[in-house]
């Protein structure tokens, strides 16, 4: 942290020469911009590379080699995910784990789905007079009977993996864990959407972590201890 103060103080000490330096001999004001343009890219390109570098996965040897059991919460807002939703709750049936799924859903009126959804072995409960994701999350949170709770987007699907690393960390010291998302959007261009989120989650998430101690949880693949999240 010293060195990070250090080098903030330094480059305000840059900044502040070039500019009484142009304003004593008179340099057109253009020019200060672009100096300070240029300072400020070749700042912000550090900052990004100490934000790689802090993110730089930590080995570890610990292993959780039995998963407890997870109750997986899915808010959804059907008329938007209704296409989507049943292969999201077949994939994370498809894991080998011990999940308790819980659906709590909102929409204006009824759709085919709901029906579908009925007959799958999950709690699917439609919100009444619900218009947010939290407020689904609230009606069904008392429901929860599990030590451990996870939350996910609808067009989110974590890997197997996640809910082991997650446990581990949530029987040491931590309370949430944020598990990386990759959408699921299928065009052309999603890739570089991939890329991005890939960015966010594994770099920059991490990166503020350690090197600011902030933690961020961005509303999807988050573990928690269930008496935390209520």
């Amino acid at each position: 942290m010293l060195t990070i103060i250090l080098f903030l103080l330094i480059l305000m000490l840059i900044f502040g020469s070039t500019i009484l330096l142009y304003l004593l001999i008179n340099i057109n004001i253009d020019y200060i911009a672009y100096v300070l343009s240029v300072l400020l890219i070749c700042f912000f390109s550090i900052m990004r590379f100490t934000e790689h570098l802090l993110a730089l996965p930590k080995p570890s040897s610990t292993q959780i080699n039995k998963i407890e059991t997870f109750t997986v919460i899915i808010p959804a807002y059907l008329p938007a995910e209704q296409h989507i939703i049943l292969d999201t709750i077949k994939y994370f049936l498809s894991l080998n784990l011990d999940l308790e799924i819980i659906l709590p859903y909102n929409t204006p009126q009824s759709l085919p789905v709901e029906t579908e959804l009925k007959k799958m072995p999950i709690l699917a409960v439609k919100v009444p007079n619900s218009k947010s994701k939290a407020e689904n999350i609230n009606y069904v949170i008392d429901k929860i009977k599990t030590k451990y709770t996870a939350i996910f987007d609808a067009d989110h699907r974590p890997i197997e993996t996640n809910f082991a690393k997650a446990l581990w960390k949530l029987k040491t010291d931590y309370d949430i864990v944020q598990g990386s998302c990759i959408p699921l959007i299928k065009f052309p261009m999603s890739m570089l959407l991939n890329i991005e989120f890939n960015q966010i989650y594994n770099i920059h998430h991490q990166a503020i972590q350690r090197l600011w101690n902030l933690a961020i949880f961005g509303s999807s693949n988050g573990y928690f201890k269930t008496e935390v999240l209520k």
